[in-house]
């Protein structure tokens, strides 16, 4: 398992150093993971095949020693042998079992209603009740679309108008301020450090959409 990880890294390495791609940063970025989805469905079918198959083959050989064990003793290569299939076994169905789960996590992202009944129909009722069918206007109340329209706006304009009156000076006040140093920072580009914490401050095993890659990856490669 430690080679396999170890030639994954490699592969991946290979497959971002060599595709070359044109660009901002963001978008080389973007292309090179976009190459590396593609390349990495033909590794998995190259390397571990079907899982399924695989399964099912080590299963009938651990199966036959077994037969056979049963009629005669087994040598300490056929024991060995059997132990080693078994490894393999539990390797291949660890890796399935961890395939099945991301693809039930994507499935459920995608297609799974997240109770959005119900939250709609809370959406529905909140805007029910927040509509507004009338006002009472100077003690009559009143449903006519075109004389609510013009009442409201005269009353937010009065609200918001300014009226003349002599403001009170603060001559003498002295106010907190940012030091230069504080406001170079406020107006500094992101550091690389900076955004590398927060990548690896988020959860491993989330991802920005369901299909994209998640954070083990960009916390690992």
């Amino acid at each position: 398992m430690n080679k396999l990880l170890k030639d994954f890294k490699e592969f991946i390495s290979n497959v971002c150093r060599n595709a070359v791609v044109q660009g901002w940063s963001a978008f080389v970025v973007k292309e090179k993971l976009r190459l590396l989805k593609s390349e990495l469905k033909v590794w998995n079918k190259k390397v571990f095949g079907s899982l399924d198959q695989e399964l099912e083959v080590i299963s009938e050989n651990v199966l036959n020693i077994d037969l056979e064990g049963e009629e005669v003793s087994l040598s300490l290569e056929k024991i060995n042998l059997r132990q080693s299939l078994l490894e393999e076994w539990w390797k291949f169905s660890k890796l399935k079992d961890n395939l099945l789960f991301q693809k039930s996590k994507c499935r459920w992202l995608k297609q799974g209603d997240a109770n959005t009944k119900f939250f709609h129909a809370c959406i529905r009722s909140r805007r029910s009740r927040n509509q507004i069918l009338g006002l009472s206007v100077d003690g009559h109340w009143c449903e006519d679309v075109s004389m609510l329209s013009e009442w409201v706006t005269n009353h937010f304009r009065n609200q918001f108008s300014e009226s003349s009156v002599r403001r009170p000076r603060l001559d003498g006040v002295t106010f907190s301020m940012l030091s230069e140093v504080q406001q170079i920072m406020l107006c500094a580009e992101f550091s690389e450090d900076e955004i590398k914490a927060v990548v690896w401050s988020c959860v491993r095993d989330k991802s920005p959409e369901p299909a994209d890659f998640n954070f083990t990856f960009f916390q690992d490669f």
